[in-house]
């Protein structure tokens, strides 16, 4: 919920919203990509483990790319 709190567009992953069927992984995912693109320069790139930087563009594919998280999230909707 931090990244949706802090300047995230999470419109599409809410009640509502065209992807809020996604698993609460794929919308943290969402939420993270978000919120990086909207500041990469000075936004959080890692997220305390639980993102990470990658090279793939994932407007190419309803797909998100996620890596085993080392601790357990849970965004609120």
């Amino acid at each position: 919920r931090w990244a949706c709190d802090n300047g995230a567009d999470c419109s599409p992953i809410e009640n509502g919203g065209h992807c809020q069927d996604l698993s609460y992984t794929n919308q943290a995912s969402y939420a993270f990509n978000d919120y990086y693109q909207k500041d990469p320069k000075h936004g959080t790139c890692y997220f305390d483990g639980a993102a990470e930087i990658t090279v793939k563009d994932p407007s190419n594919s309803k797909h998100f790319d996620i890596l085993p998280l080392i601790k357990t999230i849970r965004v609120p909707l």
